[in-house]
């Protein structure tokens, strides 16, 4: 590790010394675009006739007058697009000063001047172009409902009885249920809300950045998600549906005409699964069948693909996620936004359906069996509970 400081810092210090000395003939970037906002996976698009064979390119990023080398990243890593070569820089991933080497560091949210250059294959600049950018990781929650304040004075011994009245028209509309105020809260009392009693979610259209905690809940146990598609004469690609990222979450799409699904456990494992023969055009229904081995905590399980009813693959996932998915994507149906779950086309994201999404269904509980369901529910809430202590 201190090492790989070392070198880091020296490359960058050897990166700048070599940046200084030429005159560059500055080239222009496709992306990101002067005053764009961006955040986590930056895409950096430079043309192709800039980068010298065998080179690569040094990315700096600071106050104007004052860019600090964050990141080199080779020619032969870039997808060739349109006569450009498409990179990417993760904003969230450290960099190091040379005043400080061991010490990691982390751009905050702000505006920066954003420089790329381009290099041969001994390190020399050869080329260089510049904008201002916005960076924007940090993504604001609001709440719809305000807060309530209860106080009330006992005296020693007396018992009270308390009713709480509320004018929150959120309790009282939601899907038509009443929901218990400050519900989510009872875990920390040693309390599990109920558990819920719909078991099908079916999502229509374009529906986009579904956060994490909102998902129908797939975990611990068997689970399906179906689609209704309408597949062009020249076929189709794209996400179907996707949660989340490749740090944890899955993705149900097509490419290369052929149904895959990917589930990403934690970042650590993947499983993917693809169909034997590609989808055919018209009406299509294709599903994704996960059959859990036990309804337990992270449990492993048989995933089969179907389209048209017809199996067509599958194949093993050893492990499953417990709790919840990475939050730093939502849910999706018809596109993949934020940072992919399948990095295989992380060069297309949002990589949307070039057919039709119909609709999407999950089924959460396509074996009923509600001898463990308890327990399970009981588990989650649990474990979020101690995610929220921890945050």
């Amino acid at each position: 590790m201190v090492r790989s400081c070392f070198r880091l810092v020296a490359l960058a210090a050897a990166i700048v010394v070599l940046g200084a000395i030429q005159c560059f003939a500055a080239f222009q970037l496709a992306a990101p675009t002067e005053g764009q906002a961006v955040r986590e996976n930056v895409k950096i698009q430079v043309p192709a006739s800039a980068v010298p064979d065998s080179g690569f390119i040094s990315v700096l990023v600071g106050e104007p007058g004052s860019e600090r080398f964050v990141v080199a990243i080779s020619r032969e890593s870039a997808k060739l697009v349109n006569q450009t070569f498409v990179f990417y820089w993760g904003s969230k991933a450290p960099y190091y000063d040379s005043n400080d080497p061991m010490k990691p560091k982390f751009f905050k949210d702000g505006r920066y001047s954003f420089q790329v250059q381009t290099h041969d294959a001994t390190g020399k600049a050869t080329d260089s172009a510049k904008v201002n950018i916005e960076l924007k990781n940090r993504v604001p929650r609001t709440n719809p409902a305000p807060g309530i304040l209860l106080s009330n004075k006992l005296a020693f011994g007396q018992v009270n009885d308390y009713r709480v009245h509320s004018d929150i028209s959120v309790f009282d509309v939601v899907n038509g249920m009443g929901l218990p105020l400050l519900g989510g809260l009872t875990t920390f009392f040693g309390m599990a809300p109920p558990a819920a009693k719909q078991t099908q979610f079916t999502y229509y259209g374009d529906v986009q950045n579904v956060a994490s905690g909102m998902i129908p809940k797939i975990f611990n146990h068997s689970y399906t998600i179906s689609a209704e598609l309408e597949i062009p004469a020249g076929g189709a690609e794209g996400v179907i549906v996707a949660e989340a990222d490749h740090l944890g979450g899955f993705s149900l799409f097509v490419q290369d005409a052929k149904l895959r699904h990917t589930y990403s456990f934690v970042g650590v494992l993947e499983f993917k699964q693809v169909s034997e023969t590609p989808l055919p055009t018209g009406s299509v229904s294709v599903r994704m069948e996960f059959v859990a081995d036990a309804p337990t905590p992270a449990t492993g399980g048989q995933v089969t693909l179907f389209v048209n009813d017809e199996p067509v693959g599958g194949g093993r996932m050893e492990h499953t996620v417990p709790v919840r998915f990475s939050g730093y994507a939502g849910l999706d149906i018809g596109r993949d936004n934020g940072m992919p779950v399948d990095r295989s086309y992380a060069d297309k994201s949002p990589f949307a359906f070039t057919g039709t999404v119909k609709k999407v269904v999950f089924d959460v509980h396509p074996h009923s069996d509600s001898e463990h369901e308890q327990d399970l529910h009981e588990h989650v809430h649990q474990a979020l509970a101690a995610h929220a202590i921890q945050a």
